[in-house]
C-alpha cells in the first residue's frame, strides 16, 4: 500500500479539535419605526390593564337597590312594603344603617314639609349577604292618625353601608313617591335623582 504525501493531522487523544473562532456578532440596531412601535405597544398593554382593573374593582362592588314590594293595607301609604336588596354577586354589606324620612304629606288640611318624624334602623341589620333582601320598615315612619285624608307623600329612603372588603362607607338615597289612585289605593314610584 502506498502512502499519502499530504500533510497529515495530529490526532489529540481525548479532545476535540480546535475550532476556528468566530467573531463576535454586533446586534443590529433596533429602527426607529420598531422602538416607536415598541413604546406604544408597551403604554397600550399598561393603560389596558389598569382600565381593566379598575372595571373589575367597580364591578365588584356591591351596590343597593330598592324595591316597591307591594302594600299591606291598600289604603294607607305607609303599609306599603319597600325592599332593600343586595345587588352584589360575591361580596355582602356591612353596617347597613336605612331611614326612612317623610319629604312631604300632602293631606286635605295642608302640606307638610320636612316631616322630622323617621325611622332609623341603625344597628338592627349587621350585614346583607350577596343577593340577600330584607324589608324596610318605612310603615313606622309617620302615622295620620283621624279624620284626615292623605292625598300624597314624598319619602326619602337613606340606606348607609360598608362593602366587605372596605373601610368607607358608601351612603345611597333613594326618593320615591306615592299618589292616590282613582280605586283608594297608593301607587309609590321612584322619582329621578
Amino acid at each position: 500500500m502506498a502512502k499519502s504525501k499530504g500533510r497529515q493531522r495530529k490526532r489529540h487523544r481525548g479532545k476535540a479539535a480546535p475550532k476556528a473562532q468566530e467573531p463576535p456578532r454586533v446586534p443590529e440596531k433596533p429602527s426607529l419605526w420598531s422602538k416607536l412601535f415598541d413604546r406604544w405597544w408597551k403604554l397600550l398593554v399598561e393603560e389596558a390593564s389598569l382600565v381593566g382593573a379598575f372595571l373589575a374593582f367597580v364591578a365588584l362592588v356591591p351596590v343597593v337597590h330598592l324595591e316597591i314590594s307591594g302594600s299591606v293595607q291598600a289604603s294607607s301609604p305607609m303599609a306599603t312594603v319597600f325592599a332593600l336588596e343586595n345587588d352584589s354577586v360575591l361580596f355582602p354589606i356591612h353596617d347597613v344603617d336605612v331611614i326612612c324620612r317623610v319629604d312631604e304629606l300632602v293631606s286635605d288640611i295642608g302640606t307638610l314639609r320636612d316631616v322630622k318624624a323617621g325611622q332609623d334602623m341603625r344597628g338592627k341589620l349587621p350585614s346583607l349577604s350577596a343577593g340577600q333582601q330584607m324589608s324596610l320598615p318605612c310603615h313606622h315612619a309617620v302615622a295620620v292618625v283621624g279624620p284626615y285624608k292623605t292625598k300624597g307623600v314624598e319619602m326619602t329612603i337613606l340606606v348607609s353601608y360598608r362593602p366587605d372588603w372596605v373601610w368607607w362607607h358608601r351612603h345611597t338615597e333613594f326618593a320615591v313617591k306615592a299618589e292616590r289612585a282613582s280605586d283608594g289605593t297608593w301607587i309609590w314610584d321612584r322619582l329621578p335623582h
